[in-house]
């Protein structure tokens, strides 16, 4: 594990058609964007998600406050 939480670094663009399905397993959530053959995989505890999810809103926001109606 590194000094800043993660093990690894990659991108992607997920579209408003983008498949995204979850699974809670072992006091964890494996979370899946994409289709079964090309598919991205996170995998965060609970304090990681409820930090994805809060910077997630907070993106959002900003987004949509930074575009025209």
């Amino acid at each position: 594990m590194s000094q800043y939480g993660i093990q690894i670094s990659t991108w992607f663009r997920v579209e408003g058609d983008c498949h995204i399905s979850y699974e809670v397993c072992a006091g964890e959530v494996e979370l899946a964007l994409g289709g079964q053959d090309h598919d991205v995989q996170i995998v965060a505890t609970e304090d990681g998600l409820q930090r994805l999810a809060d910077t997630v809103g907070w993106a959002l926001a900003e987004l949509r406050a930074a575009t025209p109606a």
